[in-house]
């Protein structure tokens, strides 16, 4: 009856039914002879594959007891047992448990020394404190040549509330169709008890805060004396500059607020929103009511009791915004005058269209939008009118000829003054199109959320006037129940922290903050596509049905004929059932494919243009039967990993316009680590990662997966199955072995190998490479601020002809360097001669590379003649005549990973 039931077993095991497979050696258990081993030996193998790996542990020691008091025990076993259960026991955490393995086992060195390791890692810092260092010292994208992001002042999109109708259901919130530009909220609206949470990641010029707000204010007052939720919204971008500029906005919405309606004050403010908003140039009497609130501002975010009482930052953020706001005060007026402006803005090279839709050249702002176009003036409201009587006079002239429209611009360019909102000081200076930076202002037609126009528009002033009349209005009636919370970070960065210590270094929100939408505009485009929505963004949402995270592709959308195309290149993968399975995550229309209906998919000739919404599928971790096969899992893990390290060329050679579609691959090795990371929260097996990670390792990869042969990377690449071959890892595992160590402590599964795979914390040194002669950077603003580059550590005697002909030709290279690395026979004379370094930091003003390296390398590269260079992977070439930088270098070796994770201390302070 046993040996029936366990024969069932093994065929539903080898039928991958493991549950199934558990039940019948479970019965074995239950009706074999006192003597019999083998179901429970049964019973600790499935319960291993399933991940029960206390349960497989016990399993194992009775199956040991059993078989050890045997007369004649089964060959073999004890020893397989003894194995399995050290292994189990090191999956569970188990450090205490004894493991008696006998020297002659072969798991035992790898079993010992994993523990070892594990138990040396444990005590040296909590897991919070591991995380810290790693958000520290180790960047999460490959380097650009230039530290700072570029700034986009302005959006292009329509303002779209993330307050929708599923969101309003949810909280038993009526939902409007129309809005009533009049409807108003009580003073002190009643509270549900619960909150409703938005995250703008990159929040640019805030529009969509804004319309949500309009939405919110107008829902709220309908539903009333219905209580409602309190609103907490996080306002995230990675620079500075965005969110002081809308500091200055919200001040003067909230001062425009509190201002009569019709009041000279009212007017004055609101002009000022205007022009601050979208003008780049504005007259006098608004630039010097701009220096006032800017004053205020800094005043506010410099002492910590009068910040606006909505509003919520650390000292770190107030900091960096009151050091922006301080330069437009002075720096960037001084820096540029009106007319350079108006010069910038007419430049044929750089002339763009206005983004007004169509039919607009018929409309009433039509002359005062072409006469904008050639003299960057927007028409000011009646009263600088009044007080400026030249200027109108001039602006009713221009309808008689160019020569009037001519006296305008040069009126406006020797009085007007610039809008220092639209530059910074650190990436001014390099632009050559400082127009790039200039708003759209006309596109606002077709972009402001819907309204009651004004009763008698005369300009286009008149227009735009009621949209911040709303804003301001809506800001004051939602006030009682908002919180903006302030966050300057890279918003991966950022969730990443929340969702493993529950704050982050700029944001504290309450315990447990999870969000009812989370709105990203293209930001995926720069930080790993939909790999980053789906690790970072789904997993930090609500779950109903009105909770989505939101994003759209703008950097490359000509790239993607459909959706499908965009997650084979993000992911690969892109059938929904994947991505199901593996990120817990889907297309909000495919909720209607299930039920059997067709998906809502985006459509048009650049569908990724599209907004679209994915949401988590359900609680995590899955069961064990909603998970990808393991076979699946490998292949398509290995996937992964090679178009990570060795991803197609994207544009070579191609230095024109069409660099607007470049396809980026930003992310470094730490991505592989954290995807580990996200596998086993959303269920996966330990041992199943941990066996992947360990082949990559030790090089001893066997895989159909490939290396993606071109980009975008085409479905029918995904689907294919090529013949198991091996895949020479070794160029990245000193990095990958390094970083392994760095993130010992908090991967969720035991690293089972021996000592020389992956050395301690005390033998990871950081290693700076300083370049010591002439260094002459000659790359464009665009290609410098791109994430493409690493570093090939290459030893020099050693290297072959042709590599050092992928070094020097310039015109043959692009390319080489990445068909050496994927030829089998190169790699394997050249094993542990070539190096590259994907993590790490590039500091510009001391022309010093920073990044960490076991120690056993860089004994290697003290002892030899190594050589150094650049990498682009967007061309697989090396800089050449475009980046000529000296070859001289000099080496040193700093701190050690142990003394990092010795420091101690948390300086972070908070504001509100």
């Amino acid at each position: 009856m046993a040996e029936a039931l366990r024969q069932e077993g093994n065929a539903l095991y080898k039928q991958g039914d493991f549950r199934a497979a558990a039940v019948k050696y479970r019965e074995a258990t239950r009706v074999a002879n006192a003597d019999d081993a083998l179901p429970y030996s049964n019973l600790s193998a499935v319960l291993y594959e399933l991940g029960k790996y206390p349960a497989a542990a016990m399993a194992a020691q009775r199956a040991l007891e059993i078989n050890d008091g045997r007369a004649d025990p089964v060959a073999g076993l004890s020893a397989k047992l003894l194995a399995r259960r050290a292994q189990a026991l090191l999956q569970s955490g188990d450090l205490q448990a004894s493991v008696y393995l006998s020297s002659e086992n072969p798991s035992y060195t790898a079993v010992l020394d994993t523990r070892r390791r594990m138990t040396s890692i444990a005590g040296l810092a909590t897991e919070i404190k591991m995380w810290e260092m790693i958000w520290a010292r180790l960047p999460r994208y490959k380097a650009t040549l230039h530290e700072k992001p570029l700034y986009g002042v302005f959006g292009h999109d329509e303002f779209k509330s993330v307050w929708q109708t599923t969101t309003a259901e949810h909280y038993n919130v009526l939902g409007l169709v129309l809005h009533d530009n009049d409807s108003r909220l009580r003073p002190t609206p009643a509270l549900s008890g619960e909150t409703v949470s938005f995250y703008f990641g990159g929040i640019g010029d805030a529009r969509h805060l804004y319309a949500t707000l309009m939405v919110m204010r107008t829902d709220f007052a309908a539903s009333q004396p219905k209580p409602v939720p309190a609103i907490c919204i996080v306002a995230n971008d990675v620079n500075p500059i965005v969110l002081a500029r809308n500091f200055i906005i919200w001040h003067l919405l909230q001062q425009a607020a509190r201002a009569p309606r019709g009041s000279t004050m009212r007017m004055l403010l609101l002009s000022t929103l205007y022009y601050t908003f979208s003008a780049p140039l504005m007259p006098p009497s608004i630039y010097e009511m701009l220096q006032k609130e800017i004053t205020v501002c800094i005043d506010m975010l410099d002492h910590p009791t009068t910040i606006l009482p909505w509003v919520r930052c650390s000292v770190k953020v107030a900091d960096q915004m009151s050091r922006t706001l301080k330069t437009w005060m002075k720096e960037i007026p001084n820096a540029f005058t009106a007319t350079q402006f108006q010069e910038s803005h007419t430049r044929p090279i750089f002339k763009r269209p206005n983004l007004t839709g169509p039919g607009f050249a018929a409309s009433q702002y039509a002359n005062e939008s072409s006469i904008y176009e050639q003299t960057l003036m927007l028409v000011p409201d009646d009263e600088t009118q009044k007080q400026n009587p030249e200027l109108m006079r001039l602006y009713r002239a221009c309808s008689r000829g160019q020569q009037h429209v001519r006296a305008l611009r040069e009126h406006v360019g020797h009085l007007w003054r610039i809008n220092p909102t639209l530059l910074d000081i650190e990436t001014s200076s390099l632009r050559n199109d400082i127009c790039s930076a200039f708003p759209l202002p006309f596109a606002l037609v077709r972009q402001l959320p819907d309204m009651s126009p004004p009763p008698d528009p005369h300009h286009f002033f008149d227009y735009c006037s009621v949209f911040w009349s709303l804003i301001a209005e809506a800001l004051a009636d939602l006030q009682p129940l908002l919180t903006v919370h302030i966050s300057i970070a890279d918003c991966v960065d950022e969730l990443e922290q929340l969702s493993i210590r529950g704050y982050s270094d700029n944001v504290r929100l309450p315990p447990n903050t999870r969000f009812d939408r989370m709105h990203f505009s293209n930001i995926p485009d720069y930080t790993g596509m939909n790999l980053f929505t789906f690790m970072h963004a789904t997993p930090a949402l609500k779950q109903h049905t009105g909770a989505p995270a939101i994003c759209n592709c703008l950097a490359c959308p000509p790239r993607w004929s459909t959706i499908d195309h965009y997650n084979a290149e993000s992911l690969c993968m892109y059938r929904e059932a994947d991505m199901a399975s593996v990120f817990n995550a889907r297309y909000s229309g495919w909720s209607k494919f299930f039920d059997g209906s067709e998906p809502e998919l985006p459509e048009g000739p650049m569908p990724m243009m599209n907004y679209t919404d994915w949401r988590s599928v359900a609680a995590t971790p899955l069961d064990f039967e909603s998970l990808m096969p393991r076979k699946n899992l490998t292949h398509w893990l290995y996937s992964v990993y090679v178009a990570l390290v060795l991803p197609a060329p994207r544009d070579a050679g191609n230095w024109g316009p069409e660099r607007s579609a470049i396809v980026r691959s930003p992310l470094n090795q730490t991505a592989f680590l954290r995807l580990f990371i996200h596998l086993s929260n959303v269920g996966y097996p330990k041992h199943w990662l941990s066996a992947i990670l360990t082949s990559l390792l030790t090089n001893d990869t066997i895989s159909t997966a490939r290396p993606p042969s071109e980009c975008p990377i085409t479905l029918g690449e995904i689907d294919r199955r090529n013949s198991a071959a091996k895949f020479d890892s070794s160029p990245w595992t000193a990095e990958l072995s390094t970083l392994t160590t760095q993130f010992l402590g908090v991967l969720p599964f035991a690293v089972i190998a021996e000592d020389g795979i992956l050395q301690s914390p005390d033998q990871i040194r950081e290693c700076t490479v300083t370049w010591t002669g002439p260094f002459y950077p000659d790359l464009s603003l665009i290609d410098a601020e791109r994430a493409d580059w690493i570093l090939l550590l290459a030893d020099w005697d050693m290297m072959e002809p042709q590599t050092r002909f992928a070094h020097f030709d310039y015109g043959n290279g692009p390319g080489l360097l990445r068909r050496l690395m994927m030829s089998p026979s190169y790699t394997e004379r050249m094993k542990d001669k070539h190096h590259f370094i994907t993590c790490w930091k590039w500091d510009v003003k001391q022309r010093k590379a920073t990044f960490w390296l076991r120690e056993d390398m860089t004994h290697q590269l003290d002892g030899h003649e190594w050589d150094i260079d650049f990498v682009r992977i967007d061309q697989w070439g090396f800089p050449g005549h475009r980046f000529p930088f000296s070859l001289e270098v000099e080496w040193s070796f700093g701190r050690r990973w142990s003394e990092v994770l010795a420091d101690s201390g948390d300086t972070r302070c908070w504001r509100h």
